[in-house]
């Protein structure tokens, strides 16, 4: 009696890549549509099932827009290998949720905030979009001025500081490198740094943004618990109703391994360690 031999898995992080190059770079000239059909329903169906052993109950993923793998393959042409795809299901998040994949979970002050309407309510709410990530580790800051490794936007951000458009920082005690992701304000990131972006990437300025820090606790946990190891700070896309904002991500070791730590900054806040990660989203049509 023979034994049949496992099917050999790919791996989130892998499949992304294999995905985009099969099918959008080899197109209908190698790969005729039913096959392409068939890629995309097995990466589809892929995250679904990764979402559906996080939150212990089936989970619907609907099929991604041709447009996101559009994207990663500009990603890939840019050399943003980092780049992950990733589908943010339609659901409010509570402190108290029985999910059994949430390991990891924000800190009871960032749930305060939300109680006492300190922060805009949709602060807890996933919103049904696929989104493409940067899957970045946040670096140690050691030396004073850390930076992500290989990032492909480090010469977007040289030149817009040797432009003026962001502040440079080049003085004791506050210095960053000009291609840094890191001492950019709220305001600078808005402004200037998202629209180059989305230049960039060929998407619209609306799309680029930050993630909320659920969403940046969601992905941490499904796929990037490393994140929330590191000493550095970054922004996140919530509001609180006085104007400020939240920052968050830093390991601190007083707090217990499972909660994520969040601040709250006025907007135009800036600091040596504070950085941001880019997240590119692609709203569900009705």
């Amino acid at each position: 009696m023979t034994t049949e031999a496992p099917k050999k898995r790919i791996t989130a992080e892998t499949f992304d890549a294999f995905l985009a190059r099969e099918v959008f770079i080899h197109g209908d000239a190698r790969l005729k549509k039913p096959k392409i059909e068939s890629l995309v329903e097995r990466f589809t169906g892929q995250k679904q099932e990764i979402l559906s052993t996080f939150f212990g109950r089936e989970i619907p993923v609907p099929t991604p827009p041709k447009e996101l793998f559009d994207t990663m393959l500009r990603a890939r042409e840019i050399n943003w290998t980092q780049a992950e795809a990733h589908f943010l299901p339609p659901l409010r998040l509570e402190q108290d949720s029985e999910i059994p994949g949430w390991k990891v979970r924000p800190e009871q002050w960032f749930w305060d905030q939300i109680i006492e309407g300190k922060i805009t309510s949709d602060s807890a709410t996933l919103d049904g979009h696929w989104v493409i990530v940067d899957g970045s580790q946040k670096p140690y800051d050691e030396d004073g001025m850390p930076m992500y490794e290989k990032d492909p936007f480090a010469s977007v951000l040289e030149k817009l500081r040797l432009e003026g458009k962001i502040e440079a920082h080049h003085g004791w005690g506050d210095e960053t490198l000009d291609n840094s992701r890191f001492n950019i304000s709220r305001g600078e990131l808005r402004e200037q740094v998202f629209p180059a972006i989305a230049e960039l990437l060929g998407v619209k300025r609306n799309q680029a943004r930050l993630p909320k820090a659920i969403e940046f606790n969601f992905l941490g946990n499904i796929a990037h618990p490393e994140w929330n190891d590191t000493s550095t700070t970054e922004w996140f896309d919530d509001h609180f109703m006085n104007g400020d904002l939240l920052v968050g991500g830093e390991h601190f070791f007083l707090f217990d391994e499972g909660v994520i730590t969040v601040s709250e900054v006025p907007s135009d806040f800036r600091l040596q360690n504070l950085g941001f990660r880019p997240m590119i989203v692609f709203p569900t049509t009705a």
